[in-house]
């Protein structure tokens, strides 16, 4: 994304449709953790399955901001969003939390990433 600006794309609107795109992809991952019964009968065993349900639906804040910043970093995304849809955490906010983030992410990685890359390479 650091050479769109080169390439003469206009900034913003393609970050916010790089964006969507990740959004819509992640919320693969979403759905298959919130019809994963089969894994959820084998955690609930142990009782882990109803405390990462508590835990992530505890209060809707909490379980957005875990989205928000798993999105936002460069941490497994998967890992968070499957578990959001296992523990049932409501679509709505799941998209609204993961959107947000990586439109962050996107946007840092636009204006800083020939930098990061020059520092690293």
């Amino acid at each position: 994304m650091a050479g769109l600006p080169a390439l003469g794309f206009p900034l913003f609107p393609t970050v916010v449709i790089v964006s969507a795109g990740a959004t819509f992809g992640s919320l693969t991952t979403y759905f298959l953790g919130r019809g994963s019964e089969a894994i959820a009968g084998r955690f609930n065993k142990n009782g882990i399955g109803e405390r990462i349900h508590g835990w992530f639906n505890l209060h809707e804040w909490i379980g957005i901001t875990v989205v928000f910043l798993g999105a936002l970093t460069l941490f497994p995304f998967e890992v968070v969003t499957f578990v959001a849809g296992f523990s049932r955490f409501p679509v709505r906010l799941y998209t609204v939390g993961c959107f947000i983030g990586k439109l962050l992410k996107f946007i840092i990685l636009m204006l800083f990433g020939n930098a990061l890359l020059s520092y690293f390479i």
